[in-house]
């Protein structure tokens, strides 16, 4: 496994299955439906779930196979950001 000292609190690292959700969830914290209204885009928050779900998908059956998602992490495991 190939490591990055970042700083002594952090880690970088190529990113594993277990990270998946972690990586979704900083790409897009808070569901749409939750922050304010936006003129024009009331039918995102309908789709949401579906946008989370095409993005496990194809990071876990695309861009971790191809080697493509690396993640920075804190010693506690806490992800700090990722890239893709």
């Amino acid at each position: 496994m190939t490591l990055l000292q970042l700083t002594p609190e952090a880690v970088v690292r190529a990113a594993e299955l277990v990270d998946v959700p972690a990586v979704v969830r900083l790409f897009a914290p808070t569901p749409v439906s939750s922050r304010p209204p936006v003129p024009g885009l009331e039918d995102v928050a309908a789709d949401w779930e579906q946008t989370q779900r095409a993005m496990r998908l194809m990071l876990a059956h695309h861009a971790l196979e191809e080697g493509q998602v690396w993640v920075a992490e804190r010693r506690d495991g806490t992800l700090l950001a990722a890239a893709v």
